[in-house]
């Protein structure tokens, strides 16, 4: 009997060639399965992504980092120079306006002096115009600040003057007009 006929009939043989094609074709099935599972492998293919957008998106930060520190380390010169060459221009502008925005100044001067003149009797003839409004708006606001029970507020008190001002002008407009 030649050893291959023995092994083929011996029992412990059979039963071992047997669990080792069965864990084989264990394999073939599980290596079958992963290539359909169409979600596992998506779920992979995903992870994969990711982990890669993670590391485009570390690598872009770091980019943009150093990017923005060589701007920084390159316009910082050129910002110092550039106030170094125009600080003459700009000392010689001021000496050379100087004089003009003074004359401007002095030849003005009589004008600023007359419109203040002629516009003080306006002034004070407005003031005293006014006063029985702003009176009468202040008696106004003290009466509603009382009602609210001193819930008005600054911003209460202080719209209410403007309107108690707006009825009082219309009012004497209208008796005026």
């Amino acid at each position: 009997m030649s050893e291959d006929t023995a092994a083929a009939t011996d029992p412990d043989a059979l039963r071992a060639d047997r669990d080792r094609t069965r864990a084989e074709l264990g394999d073939t099935v599980d290596a079958l399965a992963a290539k359909f599972d169409v979600r596992a492998q998506a779920r992979t293919k995903a992870a994969v992504v990711g982990q890669k957008a993670t590391e485009v998106g570390q690598k872009a930060a770091e980019l943009g980092a150093a990017t923005r520190q060589k701007a920084v380390d390159v316009t910082t010169p050129a910002i110092h120079k550039a106030a170094e060459a125009t600080a003459p221009a700009r000392h010689k502008a001021a000496e050379v306006t100087a004089p003009a925005v003074h004359k401007a100044a002095e030849v003005t001067a009589p004008a600023r002096h007359k419109a203040a003149e002629v516009t003080a009797p306006a002034v004070h003839k407005a003031a005293e115009v006014t006063a029985p409004a702003r009176h009468k708006a202040a008696e106004v606001t003290a009466k509603l600040d009382e009602r609210s029970g001193g819930r008005l507020g600054t911003v209460g008190k202080g719209a209410a003057v403007v309107a108690g001002v707006v009825v009082l002008t219309w009012v004497a407009r209208r008796s005026h007009g």
